[in-house]
């Protein structure tokens, strides 16, 4: 009788906690490698059981078999078995391979939880046949046959939608951290968790002021997207040029890491051996005519934004002339250095360097913007005066 009554209050409580836990999406995601992806995204925090899941990928019935065995990723794996039913000829131009799993164990037991709105890649799938259509879908046949797309979590239907992930424009641009290290950050427009195929930029910057050391990568970037510098500098026109290159070795997701909205994201450090006030993600006759344009490819779909050519820092540091910036409800608020001298333009930019707003500011003042009727996204404070011109982005 005790047991029954401690059975029933389990039920009661998990019922009764179904509101609180979190629809769970799925997604395929061609990576550009040759290789699938399948990845949930909960839609709030979770660390309980994932006690059943379903789904059901299909392709041209004369293309088979197209793909590989599931590959489980880790830490994944350790909370949720995934494995693959048989294969199946559904007489409709399709095949059909499901894929399930039941789990026993909760994710708080092993260490791991979720977050709303994360992508967790739970298995991979080489393509064998180049140009094969592979879909994860709800279909006629699949729900006629009980094989549509099921979550359920602690016990509880939790199922969301299947969707497609955005490919978002990464805009790039470099910028000295002041500790004697030259960052190089890439700001996507849209979260992005799949794999940076490949990237190519050139850093440039004033002749004659320094030069950089070897490159620097925080572990985890390294081991997603390696990157090297491409031949020695190369000095013309007035400036010295340096090109890099980086090959993904995995996706984002997989190396869990992610690429958030319109937030900075240093992907290396370069130490600055010499003097140099700042340097250039370039884009100009140079980088056109020696193959060093900036190209970064996501999933295997070119997707360059801007850099900071337009926001390149000439003379004193931004700090000098901007001692104090700040976004205030709809408005940006701008302290101009007390001790400065002869002109002052400050312009305000989009995050590719299109120009927004523009006004004859002077020294030693509080300067405001009203930014109401501008979507919310990444922007460009520009500053010229008569030693040269300062930038730095914002959010709003």
């Amino acid at each position: 009788m005790k047991n029954s009554v401690l059975f029933a209050f389990a039920l009661t409580t998990a019922i009764g906690s179904a509101t609180a836990q979190p629809t769970v999406d799925v997604v395929l995601a061609d990576n550009g490698n040759n290789q699938l992806e399948v990845r949930l995204r909960p839609t709030g925090s979770f660390d309980g059981v994932i006690s059943n899941l379903v789904f059901t990928l299909r392709w041209q019935e004369q293309m088979s078999p197209a793909l590989s065995m599931i590959g489980l990723i880790h830490p994944q794996s350790e909370y949720l078995p995934i494995g693959p039913l048989p294969l199946l000829n559904a007489g409709n131009g399709f095949q059909y391979r499901t894929f399930n799993a039941v789990a026993l164990v909760p994710m708080q037991d092993l260490g791991r939880s979720w977050e709303g709105g994360v992508e967790y890649p739970v298995c991979t799938l080489d393509v064998l046949i180049p140009g094969v259509e592979v879909q994860l879908i709800n279909d006629a046949f699949t729900t006629t046959n009980n094989r549509d797309y099921f979550v359920s979590l602690n016990g509880l239907p939790r199922t969301g939608a299947i969707y497609n992930s955005v490919i978002p424009s990464v805009h790039a641009m470099a910028v000295n951290s002041g500790n004697g290290y030259m960052d190089v950050l890439l700001t996507p427009e849209a979260d992005y968790f799949g794999w940076v195929n490949s990237i190519d930029f050139t850093l440039r910057w004033p002749a004659g002021s320094g030069s950089f050391g070897a490159i620097v990568q925080e572990a985890p970037m390294q081991t997603i997207l390696p990157m090297a510098k491409v031949g020695g500098e190369v000095t013309e026109g007035g400036f010295t040029y340096q090109r890099f290159h980086g090959n993904g070795n995995m996706s984002l997701a997989v190396g869990q890491s992610v690429f958030l909205a319109n937030e900075d994201h240093r992907i290396m450090r370069l130490p600055i051996v010499g003097e140099m006030v700042d340097a250039a993600v370039a884009s100009d006759g140079w980088t056109s005519t020696n193959e060093g344009a900036y190209d970064i490819v996501l999933n295997g779909i070119a997707s360059a934004g801007g850099t900071d050519e337009s926001t390149t820092s000439t003379g004193p540091l931004f700090q000098d002339i901007i001692p104090q910036m700040m976004v205030v409800g709809d408005e940006l608020r701008v302290h101009t250095a007390a001790n400065g001298q002869g002109f002052l333009v400050l312009s305000l930019l989009s995050a590719n360097g299109q120009p927004i707003m523009q006004r004859r500011a002077k020294w030693g003042v509080l300067e405001r913007f009203n930014l109401a009727g501008l979507p919310a996204g990444m922007y460009m404070l520009k500053a010229n005066f008569e030693q040269g011109q300062v930038a730095r982005r914002f959010v709003y």
